[in-house]
């Protein structure tokens, strides 16, 4: 009897395991596949974390047929950037981007934010942290990633950051009133 209870036990175990969310590790290395949709297009940009330190980082981009370059984030807009670089970036150089903007990440002070009041300002929106429904959580093969999700006040720009303090990156981004969306395929 002792077996069969250790038994249900141990399966019970393995089983809310695999219904837990993945948390995938970011960090120098990493190469983030995503997509951007565009004007009903669908875009495949792959981003590289070339250079991960407390005040900088340095990430690497590359469009197929069209050419890369890179993004500089220095101290000031690590601690409280609060809008994305949306702008097309330069092609073939690395931009650096002014102190109130972040590509991909959020600030440290957004981070806190988002964690002590539930809301941040991002790209001149008030963004709240949100229960994401049931079925609706963001996939990365086909798993529930531990993301953090916020919407703005009207609920019609969403986006989902990995639940990763040090490096939150950037998960999907729905309803971006820059024009095009951003949806993460996989991590390598």
């Amino acid at each position: 009897m002792k077996r069969i209870v250790l038994i249900f036990l141990l399966i019970a175990t393995v089983g809310v395991k695999a219904q837990q969310a993945a948390s995938p590790l970011v960090r120098q290395g990493s190469t983030l596949n995503y997509v951007v949709y565009a004007n009903g297009d669908e875009v495949p940009l792959t981003v590289t974390v070339d250079s991960v330190a407390e005040d900088y980082v340095k990430l690497g981009w590359r469009i197929a047929g069209y050419g890369s370059g890179g993004w500089i984030m220095k101290k000031a807009s690590l601690e409280n950037g609060s809008r994305n670089a949306w702008e097309q970036p330069g092609l073939g150089m690395d931009t650096e981007l002014p102190d109130d903007q972040v590509v991909l990440l959020l600030s440290k002070a957004s981070w806190a934010a988002l964690n002590k009041d539930k809301k941040a300002e991002i790209d001149q929106q008030v963004f709240q942290s949100a229960i994401q429904e049931q079925g609706k959580e963001f996939l990365l093969d086909g798993k529930p990633v531990d993301a953090i999700f916020i919407q703005n006040q009207n609920g019609d720009s969403k986006m989902w950051y990995l639940n990763q303090p040090g490096f939150p990156v950037l998960l999907k981004i729905q309803g971006n009133r820059a024009g095009y969306d951003l949806e993460l395929r996989s991590i390598e």
